[in-house]
C-alpha cells in the first residue's frame, strides 16, 4: 500500500508539473495499478501514456520519461526499502511467483502470485522449518510484531 502511495503521488506531481491533463486521475489509475507486479506498471502507464499523447508527441514522451523515471526509482528504491522490513523473499522467487502463477492461472495469477509466494514461505518456516524440524528460523514479521509490542 506504501509503495502504491507513494508511486501514485509521484506520478500526479509529475503530470501536473509536465502538464498532462488530469494529473489526480491519472496517479490514482497509476498507483492502484502498482497492485499488480511486473504487469501492473505497464498496464498503468497507457493511460498516462494516452492522455499525454492527446496533447502531442513531445508531451508523450515526457510522459514515457516521467513513467520510467518512476518505475525506476520504485524497483530501486522504494519496493527494497519497504519490503526490507515486510519481507525477505528473493527477488527471483517474487519474479518466478507471478509468473509462474500468471501462466497457471492468467490474470487473477498475476495478482496472487506474489502475496502467495510471501504466504508460502512464512508458512514452510513457520510450519516445516521450525516447528517440524525444530530450527530456530527468523520470520520478519514475527520480529516486526515483537518490536512493535516492546514500543506499545
Amino acid at each position: 500500500m506504501a509503495a502504491m502511495a507513494i508511486v501514485g503521488v509521484l506520478l500526479g506531481i509529475g503530470a501536473l508539473l509536465l502538464g498532462i491533463p488530469s494529473p489526480s486521475a491519472l496517479a490514482l489509475i497509476f498507483g492502484l495499478s502498482e497492485f499488480v507486479p511486473v504487469v501492473g506498471p505497464i498496464v498503468g502507464a497507457v493511460p498516462v501514456l494516452i492522455v499525454a499523447l492527446g496533447e502531442g508527441w513531445e508531451l508523450a514522451l515526457w510522459a514515457l520519461g516521467l513513467v520510467i523515471v518512476i518505475q525506476q526509482l520504485e524497483s530501486k528504491v522504494i519496493i527494497p526499502l519497504i519490503a526490507r522490513h515486510a519481507v525477505r523473499l528473493q527477488p527471483a522467487v517474487e519474479l518466478f511467483a507471478v509468473i509462474a502463477m500468471g501462466v497457471l492461472f492468467g490474470p487473477l495469477g498475476l495478482v496472487v502470485g506474489y502475496p502467495l509466494a510471501v504466504v508460502s514461505d512464512v508458512g514452510v518456516r513457520r510450519l516445516y522449518v521450525r516447528e517440524t524440524l525444530g530450527e530456530d528460523v527468523e520470520i520478519v514479521a514475527e520480529e516486526a510484531r515483537a518490536g512493535q509490542a516492546i514500543h506499545h
